[in-house]
């Protein structure tokens, strides 16, 4: 359904038939068809799809130049807010700093509090390409209560000054953020089912 989701919504940029729209997942450091998704050819767009539970979300930005391969990388994540099957997980994903302000929200709060944590920081890796071959606890995104920032990543210093972030309104029981590296841009919000049809 992301894939379907996509071909609609980057058609609609593309002024293309959604049967034309070339998704590409070509890694870039094997060869192998499970990389970042992007579109073939460029088009001056770059995109990323996430879904959880019985929701997608899909970010799309669009160059100046609409030529080419995108000179911006988007990033986007959903994740449904339930109760954590491992309680360690917290110590696994959190950098040290997350950790300590994650340890002193209320405990009714903790659950919405993580997830918080986690869509800004693969937001973040899937802009970058990484996903999840780099480990969440090397980066440090701000607090679940503070606007959505990167705000450390060790291993690549320069990035934080070139990353935007933005928490998104998912439907209740949800969190989601998106994530842009490059220019800033403004985001806006739609609900894309009307673009499906009625099952």
């Amino acid at each position: 359904m992301g894939v379907a989701m996509s071909r609609l919504i980057l058609a609609g940029h593309l002024k293309l038939n959604p049967a034309e729209v070339v998704i590409d997942r070509t890694c870039g450091q094997c060869g192998e068809p499970h990389g970042r998704p992007r579109l073939a050819g460029g088009g001056g767009l770059d995109f990323s799809v996430s879904h959880s539970g019985d929701l997608i979300a899909v970010a799309v930005v669009r160059d100046r130049r609409h030529d080419g391969p995108a000179d911006r990388a988007v990033g986007v994540d959903v994740e449904q807010v339930v109760a954590l099957r491992e309680p360690s997980l917290p110590r696994t994903v959190l950098s040290a700093a997350e950790y300590a302000a994650f340890d002193r929200c209320q405990a009714d709060s903790k659950v919405t509090a993580f997830f918080r944590y986690w869509v800004r920081k693969e937001a973040v890796l899937k802009a970058t390409g990484d996903g999840l071959t780099v480990p969440l606890s090397h980066l440090t995104v701000s607090g679940p209560d503070r606007p959505a920032a990167l705000q450390t990543w060790p291993e690549r210093p320069h990035l934080p000054a070139t990353v935007t972030m933005h928490d998104l309104y998912a439907r209740p029981g949800y969190a989601a953020a998106v994530a842009l590296i490059g220019r800033a841009a403004e985001v806006r919000e739609w609900d894309a089912a009307t673009l499906l049809p009625p099952p």
